[in-house]
């Protein structure tokens, strides 16, 4: 027997990316989906993947009440009945307190966290009567950490993670558990926005230098995060509640990770290139730095910080770049 077998699902953001690959997921595993997206088209888009009969589209902006309760409505009168909710829609703006307008925060905020709490509002009542169910919420590794220029997408996400948590202890008790996916870079079209902020128009590039930064060594896939979501909707995780499921690939295990983070914004600021890496031995720490000047990367005086952690180190070297190309300052943290 397929693992949705008899449930009916709305996804949310199901037009695209990782909401459409849950959407086909669930139909594969015996749900009925409601394909929630902005946009009518895509969302068709997706219901026409479906088995005949499997699927219903809705347009729902989920940060109006209106469409919130509607498409809900839809679910239930499509179905008859609603077992499981994703909330997967979400938007990416990059920019710090000062660079952001109050326009740019209240829409990503409206978007990604209103739209978790509006869905949820309408749809905990019919799970409940359906006898219980799950609420998956497509969080980000975002939710879990900070991150230079993320001020805005990061506190929706750790939004996100603390809405989890509190409503599985609100709703448990009604047989509905809630879990949080957070996955890291995916390759979605908001996986390619965040690779174009850091590489312009090189994907290729930063696709490779980010693979190599994991250590599964690839770039997610939407495939990836729909697998994630069905196990945590299906009966196999039915003592699995509040939890926030990481989906990295293995980057936040090993503290390896590669990325860049820009350091203000005027012609005359830096970017900062870190580079993680875990280190067992504090004498591979003069090796650590001697191949990053080797490899013509100038790391000057280095400051050596020693921290508690046992078993191993993590260091950090940090080499700032300036608009004329020159690797500059920078040094060395253990801890």
């Amino acid at each position: 027997m397929a693992r949705l077998d008899g449930k009916v699902a709305v996804v949310t953001g199901a037009g695209s990316g990782n909401g459409r690959a849950i959407a086909l997921a669930f139909a594969r595993e015996g749900a009925r989906v409601v394909a929630a997206d902005l946009d009518h088209d895509r969302a068709g888009q997706t219901v026409a993947m479906l088995p005949a009969g499997s699927g219903h589209a809705v347009a729902a902006d989920v940060s109006a009440e209106e469409d919130a309760r509607r498409l809900i409505d839809e679910a239930s009168r499509a179905f008859g009945r609603l077992d499981i909710l994703v909330n997967n829609a979400g938007m990416w703006t990059r920019g710090t307190v000062e660079s952001l307008s109050t326009e740019q925060w209240d829409r990503l905020m409206a978007v990604n966290v209103r739209g978790v709490y509006l869905c949820s509002r309408y749809a905990v009542p019919l799970i409940a009567r359906a006898g219980g169910g799950a609420i998956v919420n497509i969080a980000s590794q975002a939710g879990l950490r900070g991150s230079a220029g993320g001020v805005l997408y990061n506190a929706s996400k750790h939004a996100v993670v603390g809405m989890t948590k509190c409503m599985a202890l609100d709703h448990a008790a009604q047989g509905i558990r809630v879990n949080a996916i957070c996955p890291g870079l995916i390759e979605t079209p908001m996986g390619e926005q965040s690779m174009r902020a850091r590489g312009g128009d090189d994907l290729e590039s930063v696709r490779k230098s980010m693979s190599e930064a994991i250590p599964l060594g690839r770039i997610g896939l939407p495939e990836d995060v729909a697998n994630a979501a069905v196990h945590l909707a299906s009966d196999e995780a039915s003592w699995v509640t509040g939890t926030a499921y990481d989906l990295d690939g293995g980057s936040g295990v090993t503290g390896r990770r590669l990325g860049e983070r820009e350091r203000g914004t005027g012609s005359g600021e830096s970017s900062e290139l870190a580079l993680e890496e875990e280190i067992d031995d504090f004498a591979h720490v003069a090796a650590h730095v001697l191949a990053h000047r080797q490899a013509g990367e100038r790391v000057q005086s280095p400051c050596v910080r020693l921290g508690g952690k046992l078993g191993g180190v993590i260091v950090r070297t940090r080499l700032a770049q300036r608009p004329d190309g020159v690797v500059h300052g920078g040094g060395v943290d253990l801890g």
